[in-house]
């Protein structure tokens, strides 16, 4: 912050501007380098039914970051989609394959029906796109389908604020 002081007739002083510069605030949309294992993390998205919010230190861009490294192919650049259910989460992590530049992806699907029991799956996916309804991944060789689709993502909402009495 930077404050200019004048001089007045009269001897007195105001401030007549203020100019305050904002550097290196808010979240990168690029994805932030992991110091121990060099891994880049563009986020992870929480998606609840047809809405996606970015979890806390995570871009409004997330979705955005993981396409950007694909066409770039950006190694072992990665974004994690949480989607929870009412007794099932599944945890899908998708990451950027530094040998053919396609998605790695690997999805950790939990039910809780019948005492719970998790199932892990991984396959391949070879393009991504992002537009206004949110991210489009094609190309899989996964059992459920050749493409997954991630809601575009919204600012999470604000809880309400508790009465007082």
């Amino acid at each position: 912050m930077r404050v200019v002081w004048r001089s007045l007739p009269g001897g007195s002083t105001a401030a007549l501007t203020l100019v305050i510069v904002l550097a290196g605030c808010g979240q990168a949309s690029g994805p932030s380098p992991d110091p121990t294992s060099g891994e880049r993390h563009c986020g992870t998205v929480d998606v609840r039914g047809a809405s996606a919010y970015p979890a806390a230190g995570t871009s409004m861009d997330a979705e955005g970051c993981l396409v950007t490294a694909l066409h770039a192919c950006v190694h072992g650049t990665n974004l994690v989609v949480f989607d929870m259910g009412v007794d099932t989460s599944d945890t899908t992590t998708y990451s950027v394959d530094p040998a053919s530049c396609h998605l790695s992806v690997s999805s950790s699907f939990f039910s809780a029906n019948f005492g719970g029991k998790t199932t892990i799956t991984t396959y391949a996916c070879t393009s991504a796109s992002v537009d206004a309804g949110g991210l489009h991944i094609t190309g899989c060789t996964s059992a459920n389908g050749s493409t997954v689709n991630v809601p575009a993502l919204r600012p999470a909402p604000t809880p309400f604020p508790t009465p007082s009495l």
